[in-house]
């Protein structure tokens, strides 16, 4: 009975066919591989390529605008603006600061009298170029502080007026004409409201047309004389001013400070004149590029 169950036993081995024979797998992965096994997992499924880098097509991404449809600038571009100030102009400062009555062949002005007694505010307007070197700043595609360089070329129109002296003469003088040229720095903020602020400081030379009067008074004979000669001197601007962009455009009001050296007197006249200075208040447009 034993002998017969050992032999049983080797001709199941040897066959092959059975369980513990060596066609059976070994374990589970050997018949995980076979090509008809049932698991959801099917190799054969392509699975998602990346494409190489070779030759393989870019797909550019395209730049950002702004809802005006610019390209943003870069920091190292260099853009400008150019605008077109108009201004009311009150002038101020000490035109004579003398008390003494001097003669020898001259009129003098015996008091204190300011350039205002000499002159009524005017009116002027003002050409401004910015070179700007950053990528933002007024009218620009994007918001930010910037600085640059600012060309100004101003004129400005003070009408005359009628002054005594303590001695009961009358001057009564003709308009004047400034012309000035000036070069300084400029900043700007512009803000995400298209907003912006900035301020402007330069200097320059200005000139001054010759002014006549009209001489009237208690023993005198009405008569005409130049006043204040045909000047070129030196000039400075202060000004800060701040307004809203529409695009490149831009709507500007600002409020400025100019300190200006005086004109000369005439052949006849003595004064002792201070600096011409001016308060000015400004409203213009501008374009940014």
């Amino acid at each position: 009975m034993n002998v017969l169950a050992v032999i049983l036993f080797l001709s199941t081995w040897t066959g092959g066919d059975g369980v513990l024979g060596p066609g059976a797998p070994t374990d589970v992965g050997e018949s995980a591989l076979e090509p008809d096994s049932d698991l959801p997992l099917r190799l054969e499924d392509p699975l998602p390529r990346q494409q190489g880098l070779d030759g393989a097509p870019v797909e550019k991404t395209p730049a950002k605008q702004d809802e005006f449809g610019r390209t943003p600038r870069r920091d190292d571009d260099l853009n400008f603006s150019v605008g077109a100030h108009a201004r009311f102009t009150v002038p101020f400062g000490a035109a004579d600061r003398s008390y003494a009555t001097y003669y020898g062949g001259y009129y003098v002005v015996d008091h204190y009298l300011s350039w205002a007694d000499f002159f009524n505010p005017g009116w002027g307007y003002e050409m401004e170029v910015d070179i700007f070197l950053g990528g933002d700043g007024r009218g620009r595609r994007t918001p930010g502080f910037n600085y640059g360089l600012t060309l100004l070329y101003q004129t400005d129109l003070y009408y005359g007026t009628k002054s005594s002296d303590g001695f009961g003469h009358t001057l009564s003088l003709d308009d004047m004409t400034t012309n000035s040229l000036q070069i300084g720095g400029r900043v700007v903020q512009t803000t995400s409201s298209d907003f912006y602020y900035g301020g402007v400081i330069a200097l320059g030379a200005i000139h001054y047309s010759e002014v006549e009067g009209t001489i009237s008074g208690v023993g005198f004979t009405t008569f005409r004389d130049k006043v204040w000669r045909d000047t070129w001197t030196i000039a400075s601007t202060f000004r800060a001013d701040g307004g809203y962009r529409l695009g490149p455009v831009g709507i500007v009001v600002g409020a400025g400070l100019r300190i200006m050296g005086p004109p000369a007197e005439g052949t006849h006249w003595s004064f002792n004149s201070g600096a011409f200075w001016s308060f000015d208040v400004d409203l213009g447009v501008e374009i940014g590029f």
